[in-house]
């Protein structure tokens, strides 16, 4: 059990809880938790589990993006001395569709969503989440930590840009490192 000394304003753990790691594991709990401080109005990115419905993707209307198909990817080289580099990639790619004359991508963040759209003409957004170099015996180090991390702080979703300044709806949120949408927040976001 922990020992909080609240009026000398310190904090004890046992001896097998290094601080390090009582760091690492609070600010991932803050990740996780979406802690945002009274702004609802914003979605969070906080860890949730939800599988697409294909019976609802099949029936969405034309007007919707639709085909997405998110990947992990794993490179890696041998390096001298028993050693490899490894980088981990998340790649989100969706449907064409039809009539667009390009793609916008919006990056959300635990901060909120950003200004900028990022405006593209290929169907795919892919972006390294993790890497390292090691001994080739420990396999990809902490790999699942850096990409649990990314999934707390970045998502993005997208739509798509049409004639006559028109665009399609915004997709659900894609959070960088998961293979899933997040769907609760696709009517919270707003847009």
């Amino acid at each position: 059990m922990l020992k909080l000394d609240l009026l000398a304003g310190r904090f004890r753990a046992p001896r097998f809880f290094s601080a390090n790691r009582a760091l690492v594991l609070l600010a991932m709990w803050m990740l996780f938790e979406g802690a945002q401080a009274g702004n609802d109005a914003q979605p969070r990115l906080a860890a949730q589990t939800s599988t697409p419905n294909p019976t609802t993707e099949a029936s969405n209307s034309p007007s919707e993006m639709n085909g997405f198909i998110v990947v992990l990817e794993d490179e890696v080289r041998d390096m001298p001395n028993s050693r490899i580099k490894w980088n981990t990639h998340w790649t989100l790619c969706w449907d064409e569709f039809s009539n667009a004359l390009a793609y916008q991508i919006e990056t959300m963040t635990g901060e909120g969503k950003s200004p900028h759209l990022i405006t593209q003409q290929h169907k795919c957004k892919r972006i390294e989440v993790a890497s390292g170099e090691n001994k080739a015996s420990l396999g990809l180090v902490s790999r699942d930590l850096q990409i649990a991390l990314q999934s707390g702080q970045l998502a993005y979703r997208v739509r798509a840009v049409l004639p006559g300044e028109h665009n399609s709806p915004w997709s659900a949120y894609f959070a960088v490192g998961r293979v899933e949408p997040l769907p609760a927040w696709q009517g919270a976001a707003g847009g």
